[in-house]
């Protein structure tokens, strides 16, 4: 039976797949076209494989953030039920 707080990780981590995912390919669009945060592309381009400014690059970036961000949400949701269920000092 789940705790009355508990957090759908599922629910989490497709919201963080979501969230990062398309803002990675929106920030790889802006600073192809227009120069925005250049600087994080560029640290970006250092951790995910295949990433690149361009076209192709942003669907890379969609699914690095895709990937990366739904673990990371999940990872914090877990965290989070876990650590509801302890008992108040």
């Amino acid at each position: 039976m789940e705790h009355k707080s508990d957090l759908s990780i599922l629910h989490l981590g497709l919201t963080g797949a979501i969230f990062w995912g398309v803002g990675l390919f929106f920030i790889t669009i802006l600073s192809t076209y227009f120069g925005y945060a250049e600087m994080l592309v560029d640290m970006l381009i250092e951790i995910y494989p295949g990433y690149d400014r361009g076209l192709l690059g942003s669907f890379f970036g969609l699914f690095y953030g895709a990937l990366d961000g739904f673990i990371c949400f999940s990872i914090l949701g877990f965290i989070y039920n876990k650590l509801s269920k302890c008992q108040k000092l």
